[in-house]
């Protein structure tokens, strides 16, 4: 059933199994709170973008942060948005970058060669991900049981590394010893997001009053589901417990369960979230369960790169230690103005409309 998972891997996977079993529930609305018009802003938090991806999806090559996004005016990178972003909010910020050892050196050179999009070099930390194995599937010729393709009939070797997920960003972040850099500096709080989120607000201050007013471990983030076929996390909770259920492992009663017309789980996850460096270093090293990969498409393999027609492996997902912040809150905003996901190349039409029909404040530079 396992393959060739390691035992600490079985573990995972089937600790995974029995989170499934408990109970998803709806979140009480008294866990909900909505954005205001602030300018607060301190200087006692760091960011810490998540970008270990690659742009395959968006038909580009290399680091999906790097890609440069056509329709823009100068065709900025995501990378350069956010950095921008945060240089609005001045200097001397902690900003630390999770790479992946596939995309490391490139995302350093993409850094260096835009001069760091301003920012002080000595304010940014680079940090690597670690990469899992990856199982070539292979593929007969008969059809599947369903009848819907061919059948899955086992792994055959192990062809490549790839990243494992986001799930050990935070292990990785104080493992290198940045966590205790930017407590020595003061920080008190992290603000996490990913790099495919142009709309992303970095060192959100909704996000910090929450950390303020309510002394929370953490502070999610999330959106309206738009239907029930989007492809976004959804959150609720797990015998009390903040929880988020990825899209392709929602059971179909979650997914299309209707309350009074409108969809009854409908907080989606934006994938940005603020958590206290306390908790940070907690939690860093807790287990998390494993979710099975199926991908394909050109990476690089251990022996080089190679054309790798469908494999499988484990990932980690920082969502799964949420279920250990003891105090938490959710801020609901606006989609149309924090959440457009780039996760495809037809997604870069999405943004191009999205800078073509409004005048996005702070940055009128890359209006079409």
């Amino acid at each position: 059933m396992y393959g060739v998972l390691s035992s600490l891997e079985v573990v995972q996977v089937v600790y995974a199994e029995r989170m499934k079993k408990d109970r998803f529930l709806p979140l009480p609305s008294s866990f909900v709170q909505f954005p205001r018009s602030s300018s607060e802003f301190g200087n006692r938090v760091g960011c810490l973008i998540l970008s270990g991806g690659n742009g395959t999806r968006l038909g580009g090559e290399g680091p999906k942060g790097c890609i440069s996004l056509p329709f823009l005016k100068g065709e900025p990178s995501l990378f350069q948005i956010l950095c921008e972003k945060i240089r609005e909010r001045g200097r001397h910020i902690p900003i630390a970058v999770m790479t992946s050892p596939l995309n490391h050196r490139a995302i350093l050179k993409h850094f260096c060669d835009h001069h760091y999009f301003g920012l002080d070099r000595s304010d940014l930390s680079f940090f690597s991900q670690s990469l899992v194995p990856a199982h070539e599937v292979l593929r007969s010729h008969d059809p599947s049981p369903d009848g819907r393709g061919k059948r899955d009939v086992g792994g055959k070797s192990i062809v490549c590394g790839m990243p494992g997920g986001n799930g050990g960003a935070f292990y990785h972040f104080c493992r290198q010893g940045i966590w205790d850099r930017w407590l020595c500096s003061g920080v008190k709080w992290v603000q996490v997001l990913p790099i495919d989120n142009p709309l992303a607000h970095p060192l959100d201050s909704d996000l910090l009053r929450m950390h303020r007013e309510f002394g929370v471990d953490l502070v999610l983030r999330c959106v309206h589901r738009e239907d029930a076929e989007e492809e976004v996390g959804v959150v609720g909770h797990r015998n009390g417990r903040l929880s988020v259920c990825e899209y392709n492992e929602l059971p179909w009663e979650i997914k299309y369960e209707r309350y009074q017309g409108e969809l009854k789980f409908f907080l989606g996850n934006s994938g940005v979230f603020s958590c206290s460096m306390s908790w940070m270093k907690r939690i860093h090293d807790y287990p998390l369960p494993l979710h099975p990969v199926h991908k394909s498409g050109t990476f690089c393999s251990m022996g080089g790169e190679g054309e790798v027609p469908l494999f499988r492996y484990y990932e980690t997902f920082l969502l799964d230690l949420f279920r250990y912040a003891d105090t938490f809150r959710i801020v609901l905003d606006d989609r149309a103005r924090s959440f457009l996901p780039i996760k495809r190349r037809s997604d870069l039409h999405r943004l191009a409309d999205f800078y073509r029909m409004r005048s996005w404040d702070g940055h009128n530079q890359h209006t079409i």
